[in-house]
């Protein structure tokens, strides 16, 4: 059965949906590594669980000022798939991966890769 959600931003749909195959969503545990001047390495984890995602689009000028506008903020409410627990949540979330479009070849349209941490 496929699934069908809507990736949101602050309550807004993005101007399109993310390019087939591009939507990831992992946890993963926040850790803390230092080493001791023993040299042992000791790590403790600071938040288990954390949610990652990431997606690619592809979007024309209009849109991608769109979607810049959306992620321009310190902080969002993100509302995705989340497949572990089989729903969507809103999770408050930062842009990790910066806002960096690049034109594709032709001129028309650009692609973005985001990637979202859970705070």
């Amino acid at each position: 059965m496929a699934v069908e959600w809507q990736l949101l931003i602050d309550g807004k749909e993005v101007p399109e949906s993310p390019l087939n195959g591009s939507y990831s969503c992992s946890a993963a545990d926040v850790a803390n590594e230092q080493e001791t001047e023993a040299g042992t390495t000791v790590r403790e984890v600071v938040r288990a669980r954390r949610h990652v995602i990431s997606a690619d689009f592809v979007l024309d000028e209009n849109d991608m000022a769109k979607l810049g506008s959306m992620v321009a903020n310190g902080s969002m409410d993100l509302a995705c798939w989340i497949p572990e627990d089989g729903k969507v949540e809103t999770l408050k979330c930062y842009l990790s991966s910066g806002f960096k479009p690049s034109l594709m070849e032709g001129g028309a349209f650009y692609k973005v890769s985001l990637e979202w941490t859970e705070f």
